[in-house]
């Protein structure tokens, strides 16, 4: 068995592409230096990832690294991209980073494409890595997921048992 070293969180944007580059008239928005209007996402502390970072570091000795694209969004000075795939593969494609696991979150319905789109990417970028996808909307509609998704399992916190289930694909 391959020992794990690396482990990176991806937090993929929480709305929809659509929404990111066509912002609606009240929504929050800002102009970028590329001249264009683009929507405000509101960023907020992945506490999950967090969490469950802080826990691994304790018991064993893994090197973790979380993406934001939320936070990477909003720090970008433009956008030249066609869609929310085109900048996956960019961004992660210049992160000098070899993870052995790759763990997506996926907490909102807005973000179900996103969450494709990092999912597709990160395969293709770590074919070897262990990737898996979690989250409360992951849950919701594991149907779709698995007729969508390319990740190595999904994850589901089944509350009322306190455990893990997994599926792998």
């Amino acid at each position: 068995m391959k020992k794990i070293n690396k482990i990176l969180f991806i937090v993929p944007m929480h709305i929809t592409f659509d929404s990111y580059i066509n912002p609606p008239s009240n929504a929050r928005h800002f102009r970028k230096s590329d001249g264009k209007i683009y929507n405000s996402l509101v960023t907020d502390l992945p506490l999950g990832f967090m969490s469950m970072s802080a826990y691994l570091k304790k018991y064993i000795n893994v090197d973790i690294k979380l993406i934001d694209f939320n936070v990477e969004l909003n720090l970008a000075d433009e956008f030249p991209f066609e869609n929310f795939e085109d900048y996956c593969q960019y961004f992660l494609s210049g992160y000098d980073y070899e993870p052995d696991i790759i763990g997506i979150s996926s907490l909102f319905s807005p973000s179900f494409h996103n969450f494709i789109d990092v999912a597709k990417v990160s395969r293709r970028i770590y074919p070897d890595a262990l990737i898996l996808g979690g989250g409360i909307f992951l849950q919701a509609c594991i149907i779709i997921y698995i007729q969508n998704l390319i990740v190595t399992f999904l994850m589901l916190f089944a509350m009322a048992r306190g455990r893990y289930l997994c599926w792998g694909l």
